[in-house]
């Protein structure tokens, strides 16, 4: 009961731990994709929302997305998050949309030539009805 309390509380900026967890993924290299799914999943069996968003629009798919952790990320829709989390609100762009603009970003960056990741992250998004 006591984590239940702690996992869900919302801060004045919307943040979850669930968030907080997600922001940290995506800004520190030092945490490996292994450690934050293990995170994540240890948050959803105590009861955190895996589609939680924060004011800045950072949650946990968008944080493999900025990653590139395919296969992350086609875990944690099969466990039912939401690809068009963002896209209930007008203040965000969609996951989509970051998904194309990194490998806009991504092209820029090496001489023209497309993430495989990311690639299969687009594939992926699609498939799970992201808008």
């Amino acid at each position: 009961m006591y984590y239940s309390t702690i996992i869900g509380r919302i801060t004045e900026r919307n943040s979850t731990v669930m968030t907080i967890v997600a922001t940290q993924f995506a800004c520190r290299k030092d945490i490996s994709a292994d450690v934050f799914g293990e995170v994540v999943r240890f948050l959803l069996v105590a009861g955190a929302n895996i589609n939680a968003v924060d004011m800045d629009g950072n949650c946990v798919l968008s944080a493999l997305i900025r990653r590139h952790e395919v296969d992350l990320l086609q875990e944690f829709l099969w466990a039912g998050a939401d690809p068009n989390v963002r896209s209930h609100s007008e203040e965000f762009i969609s996951l989509l949309k970051e998904a194309k603009l990194e490998q806009e970003m991504f092209k820029l960056d090496h001489d023209g030539k497309t993430s495989p990741q990311l690639t299969r992250m687009l594939d992926i998004l699609k498939a799970h009805g992201a808008e």
